[in-house]
């Protein structure tokens, strides 16, 4: 049976129960059977295999937003999108969560935060762009 995944997520299913050791996030609905133009895992109905409340989708609506000043524009917190990590057993560290909201503005079509992100970072890599935005999480930082 075909693994699927999105992001960090390797999906488990009711119907690949007994490989469940090689996933990390269990879906309870029907199976994913392919991949939506988000790359977003789909079922045999054309539906979605990722809640909204996953900070990995890219409609979720973050709680709370901060003021970023590497991008000057309000954005999620890393707070924000730990929970639904922590509420499904997922280990993630700060930097990843970075990345993840990196990733989740840059899926937000013609918002000033996707424009500002494209603008001041589309030279750099994600990386750097991360270390510009966060530099308390830079690499090199003490």
């Amino acid at each position: 049976m075909e693994r699927f995944t999105y992001g960090p997520l390797v999906y488990n299913t009711v119907d690949d129960i007994s490989s469940a050791e090689e996933g990390n996030f269990y879906w309870n609905g029907f199976p994913p059977v392919g991949y939506d133009n988000d790359d977003v895992p789909i079922d045999k109905d054309g539906l979605q295999c990722l809640p909204w409340t996953s900070p990995l989708h890219p409609q979720f609506k973050p709680a709370t937003l901060c003021y970023n000043e590497g991008i000057r524009k309000d954005i999620p917190t890393i707070e924000s999108f730990r929970s639904w990590f922590e509420d499904n057993f997922l280990t993630v560290t700060d930097r990843d969560l970075a990345f993840y909201i990196v990733r989740w503005i840059s899926k937000q079509t013609d918002s000033p935060e996707q424009e500002a992100l494209f603008r001041k970072f589309s030279r750099l890599s994600v990386e750097d762009t991360i270390d510009t935005m966060w530099p308390e999480l830079a690499e090199n930082a003490n």
